[in-house]
């Protein structure tokens, strides 16, 4: 009986061993993952990408490209003092140009000519015409029912509706 017990209590020393080798071979394990991590976080702190705190200033300052509802493009941006001048001039009573007026015509008729070439607009029919004819009936309920609010008679209202 003594011999059994000693006999399981070396089954437990070396299972104890077994596992104290384990725990080690973890705990060195853990610390290289740690040491790794860190040399990530170091390397990650340098700005690598584009994402910085301080915006870019933009290299080619602005857009100067203006587009009408009317589908013409402008050219750009016209100087304020060319505006002042051709202000000036119609309020001493000078005609404009010429070359402005046929200017004029011809936006005029290029305006009338798109005008002429769009086609008819197509519709469609209703994917669900029975939703709103029941928003048309329920109108003409509401209607009606004003109509009978609205109907103040001295005679008893089932001699009315007969």
């Amino acid at each position: 009986m003594l011999e059994s017990v000693l006999h399981a209590q070396q089954k437990q020393d070396e299972y104890i061993k077994q596992l104290a080798s384990k725990v080690d071979l973890l705990t060195t394990h853990n610390k290289m993952l740690e040491t790794q991590i860190a040399q990530q976080a170091n390397s990650s702190t340098a700005p690598t990408s584009g994402l910085s705190s301080k915006p870019k200033q933009n290299p080619k300052e602005q857009c100067n490209a203006i587009m009408l509802r009317s589908g013409t493009q402008l050219e750009g941006p016209k100087g304020v003092s060319v505006e002042v001048a051709s202000d000036k001039k119609n309020d001493k009573g000078v005609a404009p140009s010429p070359s402005e007026s046929e200017r004029q015509e011809k936006r005029e008729s290029e305006k009338q000519k798109k005008l002429k070439t769009l086609p008819p607009a197509l519709y469609a029919p209703l994917p669900f015409p029975q939703r709103f004819a029941k928003a048309k009936l329920d109108s003409q309920f509401g209607k009606s029912l004003d109509m009978l609010k609205k109907l103040h008679v001295n005679v008893p209202f089932l001699n009315a509706l007969s």
